[in-house]
């Protein structure tokens, strides 16, 4: 692995592409500048840095929007074991989250709980747009009916609802 600069520059300015194209609503191509910004900082800082979990990540999410389920699935694994060795306890329980999500979409209820709570005093809201924070579990609420996903309040559970979690619900002994 050889350090440079400009490889880690275009793999920051990929990055920031990336977040452009999302909120452009164009997952398709976030997806290929997220893999390109991934190839760029594992060549440039190594396949355990926290730069390139933060790629792991980004990369997972897109492929959670665009139902690639089982990729998914693979790359927030790798992020999550950078994360909760080398990364802050945010970064490490959004990817828990994030990975919850995919077990969530799957229909693996106890999977996704496990995932969420596998650091109780760590934990982050499951709204994805709630402002970056963590919780202790017991302050935040969880869905009456899959009781698998954690809210920080009533106004981002039904935003939440809306969105994402009401396609994927269902009650459950979880």
């Amino acid at each position: 692995m050889n350090f440079n600069p400009f490889g880690a520059l275009d793999a920051a300015t990929l990055s920031h592409e990336t977040v452009l194209r999302t909120e452009a609503g164009d997952d398709e191509d976030s997806e290929q500048r997220h893999r390109q910004a991934l190839e760029l900082k594992v060549a440039n800082f190594g396949t355990d840095s926290v730069n390139t979990a933060f790629s792991y990540n980004a990369l997972g999410e897109a492929l959670l929007r665009n139902d690639k389920l089982a990729e998914a699935e693979e790359v927030l694994i790798k992020a999550i074991v950078i994360r909760e060795v080398k990364g802050p306890a945010f970064d490490a329980a959004v990817s828990r989250e994030n990975l919850a999500c995919v077990c969530e979409a799957q229909g693996r209820w106890a999977q996704a709980k496990d995932m969420r709570t596998r650091n109780r005093e760590n934990m982050v809201c499951s709204h994805y747009k709630c402002p970056g924070t963590t919780f202790l579990m017991d302050e935040l609420k969880k869905c009456s009916l899959c009781k698998a996903t954690y809210y920080c309040s009533i106004k981002c559970q039904v935003t939440d609802w809306k969105a994402r979690h009401k396609r994927f619900c269902t009650p459950t002994e979880v």
